[in-house]
């Protein structure tokens, strides 16, 4: 009985070591997360405050309205032919 026990164990500890052996070097290999710090702000501001506070603001003038345009007709949509109505399997088909 102890004898039947301990080939049991022996077997239980190679199919162990058999799958650790397959599962490890793709635990091992692959990519850590890297810690990225967040990104620093790099936009500037374009104009500085002015110290006037009566002074007029500086807001760029307004585009002018663009004008009315017809639509144009909507342009038939493509299409795709073949020489024939149906190919057996495996048949090249010509376009």
């Amino acid at each position: 009985m102890p004898a039947r026990f301990t080939l049991r164990l022996l077997a239980a500890v190679q199919a162990f070591l058999l799958l650790s052996m397959l599962i490890m070097p793709a635990l091992v290999f692959a990519d850590e997360p890297t810690p990225t710090d967040p990104p620093a702000p790099t936009e500037q501001p374009s104009n500085p405050p002015s110290s006037d506070p009566t002074a007029p603001p500086t807001v760029p003038d307004p585009a002018p309205d663009p004008t009315a345009t017809p639509d144009p007709a909507p342009a038939a949509s493509p299409t795709i032919s073949s020489d024939k109505a149906d190919y057996a399997p495996g048949e090249l088909v010509t376009l």
